[in-house]
């Protein structure tokens, strides 16, 4: 795996911490791009002229858009099959519509389910233990005197966006 090269006079050494993430990012790119040859195959036609580690983080972007998806999905599928609304899914969740008969409390459980069937439904050859998410509830406050769109462009005050934590 080729290293960055910091200290080519433009930019500093980077703490070990963040020298130490990179190195990690870089072995999971190589993993998942030598795991998938047909989209690697496809980066190495649509990048042409860039070089190998630059198609590897094209090709690496689509598969993680793929994870996303099969993320998403799920969690669209296992809030209906608990009898809940998924609205409008998003780039790290979706939006829950409130029921009368459920409260806060419900909504983690439903959260709490979904990560361990994420888990579960996600687990392959290179991915033995899933996909890990850690979803929380992010409250939506309304405030009308934000929006000048008018009430047809408001959003309800009647949703809770389930997202995933990013670390």
């Amino acid at each position: 795996i080729p290293d960055r090269g910091y200290n080519r006079g433009y930019c500093p050494s980077p703490p070990q911490e963040v020298a130490d993430f990179e190195s990690e990012c870089r072995v999971l790119i190589y993993e998942a791009t030598d795991a998938r040859r047909d989209v690697m195959d496809q980066a190495r036609q649509y990048c042409d002229k860039e070089t190998d580690f630059a198609q590897r983080k094209c090709a690496f972007s689509y598969i993680m858009g793929e994870v996303e998806d099969q993320i998403l999905t799920l969690m669209e599928e296992i809030a209906r099959d608990e009898g809940w609304a998924l609205s409008v899914l998003l780039w790290d969740g979706g939006y829950i519509r409130k029921r009368t008969d459920k409260g806060h409390e419900d909504v983690v459980k439903l959260l709490r389910l979904m990560e361990a069937r994420i888990a579960e439904r996600t687990r392959s050859e290179v991915r033995p233990d899933g996909v890990s998410v850690q979803l929380e509830v992010k409250p939506i406050a309304f405030d009308p005197s934000a929006n000048s769109a008018g009430p047809a462009a408001r959003k309800p005050a009647s949703k809770t966006k389930a997202g995933s934590k990013r670390k």
